[in-house]
């Protein structure tokens, strides 16, 4: 009976995470339905091993407990060396820039925290402390949840692979080199576009049109579609075959105007769309998607390795201010669940 309720749970588990996924690959409720998923099959993998014997399966589950064990314990010594370790490198590569103290930020953190784990197991803080202790740990651990979340998010959103049957590939814009000539990291969307443009053409269907969306910076001197269209014109696409969206200042306003463009030239028909953008970047693109009613999931383009680290860490702090409002009333719960352990404690103590 044990083994049919568990196994009905993974089912279930495994059934409701892909009809998410499959509808919409760019959701935060995603990380935490495939942890669900994956909890449950191992549960329920376990459960049968244990009850067979089976030393195979025994061993792989000891294997993966084993690792999941180490990443607790030694987890936050490495997080800490690769942040210090990331920001040096960033600096040496790129020059400094005011938001790459967000990595070296998230190490200070991560070390300040495990003083404070040490302190607090040698009882050098008051007990008058304890309540604010306790809360701390809820929000650390609360923290992590959301951080595993948004981290599992994001890498299925980059497993996401579209037909070849689309009318238009979206690029998002970034900043300008000197104003006037695009990226690496802009380079590289276009160069993702582009290769799904050239994938589709060779399959004998209409080439998607490319909408490149991105208004012209205080410090730019050329709209960033412009400076997209000519890069796409260099690699060989058709003028006809690119269409520019100048407005737009943020991702959301990539969203909405290309959505406006979209609809007037095709006459509000329904009309297949994808997005293409930088791999960190691509969650949060596809929430503002679903925020203006456009119905497209989107490919990732590659970032540098160095890069990567604080452009994620970045995202995920843009991703918190979506959701404030969530994340505000989880953590005044949480505030009022660690004060009433901590009275109820008290008072069965004296």
């Amino acid at each position: 009976m044990i083994n049919v309720l568990f196994l009905a749970l993974s089912v279930l588990a495994v059934l409701t995470f892909l009809l998410s996924y499959c509808r919409q690959p760019a959701k935060l409720i995603n990380g935490s339905l495939f942890i669900l998923m994956m909890g449950t099959l191992g549960a329920t993998l376990m459960l049968y091993a244990w009850q067979t014997q089976n030393q195979i399966i025994l061993a792989i589950l000891g294997a993966i407990l084993l690792t999941i064990g180490m990443i607790f314990i030694f987890g936050s010594i490495i997080l800490i060396l690769a942040c210090f370790v990331n920001f040096i490198v960033l600096i040496k590569r790129e020059g400094f820039r005011k938001s790459y103290l967000l990595v070296l930020a998230l190490g200070i953190f991560a070390l300040v925290a495990n003083i404070l784990g040490y302190l607090q197991e040698r009882s050098v803080f008051t007990k008058n402390a304890d309540i604010f202790i306790a809360y701390a740990n809820t929000l650390v651990l609360y923290g992590l949840f959301v951080s595993l979340n948004f981290l599992v998010s994001s890498f299925l959103c980059g497993l996401y692979h579209p037909r070849h049957n689309k009318d238009y590939i979206i690029v998002l814009g970034a900043g300008l080199i000197d104003g006037v000539r695009v990226s690496k990291l802009l380079a590289n969307r276009l160069d993702k576009a582009i290769a799904f443009y050239d994938k589709q053409r060779t399959k004998n269907r209409k080439p998607p049109k490319l909408l490149l969306s991105g208004g012209k910076g205080g410090d730019e001197i050329l709209s960033e579609a412009f400076a997209m269209q000519t890069y796409a014109l260099e690699k060989g696409i058709p003028i006809e075959d690119t269409i520019l969206e100048e407005n737009s200042t943020t991702t959301y306003e990539n969203m909405l105007f290309s959505k406006k463009i979209i609809q007037t030239r095709s006459n509000d028909q329904k009309c297949k769309v994808i997005y293409s953008t930088n791999n960190f970047h691509l969650l949060r693109a596809g929430i503002f998607a679903r925020q203006v009613g456009l119905n497209a999931p989107g490919i990732s383009a590659k970032t540098a390795a160095y890069y990567y680290p604080n452009a994620l860490i970045r995202e995920f702090i843009a991703t918190l201010f979506i959701n404030k409002k969530r994340h505000f009333i989880a953590t005044g719960l949480l505030f009022i669940l660690s004060l009433a352990t901590y009275l109820i404690n008290r008072y069965l103590t004296t």
